[in-house]
């Protein structure tokens, strides 16, 4: 087989595997991802196939949702307790066999830690791990797709058709100019001021400015744009009262693009400011050049 097995759990987890799944099919090709739901024929023995695909995969991808340790079998007892539970024989297998295993902790998830876990899979807590969180999917993934074509055989430097073709597509794309959001989700005394972007591509890197009634105009920090998707940082300071001393805070911004219009998703980290927003979901379109 070569290539990626997922190994991860239904009730766990199932969503955000299909979702990685697709993205590394979509980059590997799917000959080169192995995923129980959509891999086994009828017929065929479950626990063989398993076995023989983990055994000849370059890498296992073992995807850790927030129940993961506490699944458990229809009697109540915690399934990675059991010798023949499939998600346990498929990380030891790789484990014993000294294949890459990269713990993915998705839906914030956190490492198990060696006491948590049966002594045949202890060696999974000293792996390194990557997080693929919900506010950042797509750059989370594609950080694990790096990492993993250095491990797929005959993968590195290697695009799926499928994705150079929508990568080529993907180049076009600009958002250089002027953009402005109407309502932006913040307020203050009452008034709702417009929040005014001005972009400027170069690559993958998004350079710019964002201005704001409040906040003054700031640089973007951290720009990336792939595609459709598009994130940045702005960092501020506030005065609280008659403090002089000025107080750090910053916005994250992802947003996504279709034509003349970018669906922003922005959080903000303002401890004791007087205005508030701890998540907020606005429109931006472009204005200008």
């Amino acid at each position: 087989m070569g290539g990626i097995f997922i190994s991860y759990r239904r009730e766990d987890s199932a969503g955000y595997t299909g979702r990685l799944y697709d993205h590394l099919s979509r980059h590997f090709g799917p000959e080169r991802v192995f995923m129980d739901i959509d891999a086994i024929a009828p017929g065929e023995d479950f626990v063989e196939v398993l076995q023989r695909n983990v055994t000849s995969c370059d890498a296992l991808v073992v995807v850790i949702g927030k129940s993961w340790l506490a699944c458990v079998d229809q009697q109540g007892h915690r399934r990675l307790d059991d010798p023949h539970d499939f998600v346990r024989l498929e990380i030891a297998t790789a484990l014993d066999r000294r294949i890459p295993v990269i713990p993915t902790l998705v839906g914030g998830a956190v490492m198990p830690r060696e006491q948590d876990l049966p002594d045949a899979l202890i060696l999974l807590a000293r792996r390194q791990a990557m997080e693929i969180s919900d506010m950042r999917f797509q750059q989370d993934c594609l950080r694990l797709i790096d990492v993993l074509a250095g491990m797929v055989n005959g993968a590195e430097g290697w695009i799926h058709p499928a994705a150079a073709a929508q990568a080529a597509v993907r180049k076009v794309a600009d958002i250089s100019g002027a953009w402005v959001a109407d309502n932006p989700g913040l307020s203050f005394d009452g008034q709702c001021y417009p929040m005014r972007f001005m972009f400027k591509v170069m690559g993958d890197r998004v350079l710019g400015t964002m201005a704001y009634h409040i906040t003054g105009e700031t640089k973007i920090v951290d720009g990336k744009i792939d595609g459709e998707s598009l994130a940045f940082t702005t960092k501020h300071a506030y005065v609280l009262g008659t403090d002089s001393e000025k107080h750090p805070y910053s916005f994250e911004f992802l947003g996504r693009i279709s034509g003349d219009e970018i669906a922003f998703v922005r959080q903000g980290d303002r401890p004791g400011c007087v205005f508030k927003s701890a998540l907020d979901e606005f429109t931006a379109r472009r204005i200008g050049p």
